[in-house]
């Protein structure tokens, strides 16, 4: 695999798809460990373990197809001293370069969720990010409601839930209005009606511990059905989150 991309771009990404947040009550990360795949002009990058999925699309300029596992830890603070386009190159080692400098550093033979991530892909291939006019198929199941919410109101509004301080987070779904929210105790609780559009389907319940408010910006898709994985979509994201069970 071997490509070329601006550092910085994919700087931000390696990031973003580490998923850094609370989990539950705990500060923590998805993983450190990220897949890459490229075909054609399209490098999708892909995290995951056995509750949260996490999926970015980059443009690219290719020079050869591929796949690799690398360490997205190890390899930022190198990466954050880059500027302008490098090339990124996977074989036996991963190798980043810009015209008077390379860094070479080892590869991953599997992702620990490798498995996770291979289904998903086949999964969300058919799903892409457009106004929501249809419900998907996901699994043996069917999203059974979709709506648009702009990226800032979630991140404000999960940001308060977390000063609740229960880590578990609770979205309410009418099919025409949205309501997230957090309970701690009957007296310690928070709750935000948050403006959406392109609201589709039937209402829906769901339940989630994942800091998944700060991997988008812009605007969203939700697809969501009562107890059923959570579904966000944007124009260069995926993320599918399973519900929490109590």
């Amino acid at each position: 695999m071997k490509f070329e991309i601006d550092a910085k771009v994919f700087s931000n990404a390696l990031s973003d798809i580490q998923g850094k947040g609370k989990y539950g009550l705990v500060n923590g990360n998805l993983n450190d460990l990220v897949s890459c795949s490229l075909e054609g002009d399209r490098l999708e990058i892909w995290n995951a373990n056995t509750t949260l999925s996490l999926n970015i699309n980059l443009q690219v300029t290719n020079i050869t197809d591929g796949e690799i596992v690398f360490d997205a830890k190890e390899l930022l603070p190198f990466l954050k001293k880059f500027n302008g386009t490098i090339t990124v190159e996977g074989g036996d080692v991963l190798t980043i370069a810009d015209e008077e400098q390379n860094v070479t550093l080892p590869r991953i033979v599997l992702h620990p969720n490798q498995n996770a991530i291979s289904r998903l892909k086949g999964m969300l291939n058919h799903i892409q990010y457009e106004t929501p006019e249809e419900l998907f198929l996901f699994g043996n199941g069917k999203f059974e409601g979709a709506f648009t919410l702009d990226a800032d109101y979630f991140k404000e509004t999960i940001d308060m839930c977390e000063l609740v301080k229960s880590g578990i987070y609770k979205l309410d779904y009418t099919g025409q209005e949205l309501t997230i929210s957090s309970q701690n105790t009957p007296t310690n609780k928070y709750s935000r009606e948050l403006p959406i559009e392109n609201a589709i389907g039937e209402p829906a319940t769901v339940e989630w511990s994942s800091p998944l408010h700060r991997f988008f910006k812009g605007e969203v898709n939700f697809y969501v059905k009562d107890d059923f994985p959570l579904l966000l979509i944007s124009e260069d994201r995926k993320l599918i989150c399973a519900p929490h069970t109590r």
